[in-house]
């Protein structure tokens, strides 16, 4: 009875536990269930359980205070005038950056003045250190008498480099030479270029300095020297007084090396402005 009271117990409809216990009683005729229970069955019995638990204190609760309503005020509204902010706002001063100008300078050479030869020059800024200048010379009378004369028609075009950007100061320069001649120094001999249509032809380079003299900046003095080479085909003359030209003795092809250049010259510059008026 006490078997089929655990069958009674154990047994849940619709699953397979019953059917389980059921086949291990059977098996062996009941020997194996025996031995199961024995072994095991009373060790599961008796099982147990701990729980630790850990306990957190928690702040006071503060209870509402409760205002009587015969206290109740009402409440203080504060009026704020808002005033727009008056304060000037100061741009920042950025001082002017002074914008590079191209100029234009006219200028005439002292010492070929003091010579006799009417001179003038155009110098004109390419960039910032580069320029250009273009020289003319020119003579057509005697000194004092026949047998004295330098008479010339010249142009030497020059490149120029600048050491400072602002064109001024030490430069070096290259340039190119053409000059027309007739020359005569009181002695027995004039030398003219050939048939008069055979100018010397060549070109060179040069150093020089030039510095402002007035306080505006626009009148300057410039010091340079040059040296080149030239080739020349003149004619020979006897140098006599009181006729035109003398009897031709010899025509002659030479090549000159020395100097081309020597200027202490005077100048004035011009802004040169960009359309509209504006630098």
């Amino acid at each position: 009875m006490e078997e089929e009271s655990l069958l009674v117990d154990y047994h849940h409809p619709n699953t397979h536990i019953d059917n389980r216990i059921v086949k291990l009683k059977q098996l062996d005729n009941g020997k194996v269930w025996q031995q199961m229970h024995k072994l095991f069955f009373e060790r599961m019995r008796n099982a147990s359980a701990v729980f630790v638990t850990y306990k957190q204190e928690l702040p006071p609760v503060q209870e509402p205070v409760i205002v009587p309503d015969t206290i109740k005020e009402e409440p203080i509204v504060e009026v704020v005038e808002i005033k727009p902010d008056t304060t000037s706002i100061v741009a920042p001063v950025v001082p002017d950056v002074e914008e590079w100008t191209h100029k234009l300078h006219i200028k005439t050479n002292a010492i070929g003045l003091g010579m006799g030869i009417a001179n003038v020059a155009v110098e004109i800024d390419l960039a910032k250190h580069w320029s250009f200048t273009l020289p003319v010379y020119y003579s057509a009378w005697d000194y004092f008498k026949s047998t004295i004369k330098f008479r010339t028609f010249a142009l030497q075009p020059e490149f120029r480099y600048w050491l400072s950007k602002e064109n001024d100061g030490f430069f070096g320069g290259v340039h190119f030479g053409l000059a027309y001649y007739n020359f005569a120094f009181d002695g027995d001999y004039r030398y003219q270029d050939h048939n008069r249509e055979t100018p010397a032809i060549g070109g060179g380079v040069s150093i020089g300095y030039r510095l402002p003299i007035s306080k505006n900046n626009r009148w300057k003095v410039e010091f340079s020297l040059g040296a080149g080479v030239y080739s020349r085909h003149y004619d020979k003359f006897h140098n006599t007084p009181r006729t035109k030209d003398g009897l031709m003795i010899e025509s002659i092809k030479k090549t000159y090396w020395g100097i081309d250049q020597a200027a202490v010259s005077f100048s004035y510059s011009f802004d040169l402005k960009k359309k509209g008026g504006k630098r």
